[in-house]
């Protein structure tokens, strides 16, 4: 299962895009084991939401892309454990959250000072 996942610790880039069975727990070990991950799909993945992505961002700090598309368990609070100093923030240039209806944020400005680095951030409109 996806538990395996966790053991490639040298993995840089994973899709698990359409994945609607892979748990937050299946997500977290994966994100513990696979921290040099700088490319992350977890598009339609509807079991995810903010303390995976928590973990996710305490784990691998060297992300650059991330997709959330579609999970409706995903907040602002998210966009705020990436922010934290240390994490994956400082790096992130593409963040895409469309159809995370419950993510607020999505001013410019705003983002930029959370996201210094972004270049490309999708949303609900």
């Amino acid at each position: 299962g996806y538990l395996a996942i966790a053991k490639l610790l040298n993995l840089e880039e994973l899709d698990l895009c359409g994945a609607p069975k892979l748990s937050s727990e299946a997500l977290c070990a994966i994100a513990r084991g696979c921290r040099r991950l700088r490319y992350l799909n977890l598009t339609w993945c509807v079991q995810v939401g903010d303390p995976a992505l928590a973990v996710v961002a305490d784990c691998c700090r060297e992300l650059e892309l991330l997709s959330v598309f579609g999970l409706l368990g995903v907040t602002d609070a998210t966009l705020d454990a990436l922010a934290k100093p240390g994490r994956c923030g400082a790096k992130l240039t593409t963040l895409d959250v469309h159809g995370c209806r419950n993510v607020k944020r999505q001013a410019d400005e705003e983002l930029l000072k959370l996201f210094p680095k972004l270049t490309c951030f999708t949303h609900h409109s």
